[in-house]
């Protein structure tokens, strides 16, 4: 998930978030959520976490990503 540009900075990031993981957890049925975003990119881990979404783990790059990440998820 991502916000438009014009979008960031005004709190709508966790209210998507949360949207998101509400219709998947409780409409769709899945167990969990989980996102990832790079170590740098602090709106986005703060937004996530507003939204519930605890820190599971961070990750070197590797073949898909080209600087540190981290792990993310929302349980039901």
């Amino acid at each position: 998930m991502f916000l438009v540009p014009g979008a960031r900075g005004r709190g709508l990031g966790p209210d998507a978030a949360l949207a998101m993981s509400r219709h998947l957890l409780e409409e769709r049925g899945w167990a969990r959520v989980t996102v990832d975003s790079h170590v740098g990119n602090e709106g986005a881990i703060r937004a996530w976490a507003r939204a519930g979404f605890v820190e599971r783990s961070r990750h070197a790059p590797d073949d898909e990503r080209t600087a540190e990440w981290v792990l993310m998820e929302l349980v039901r």
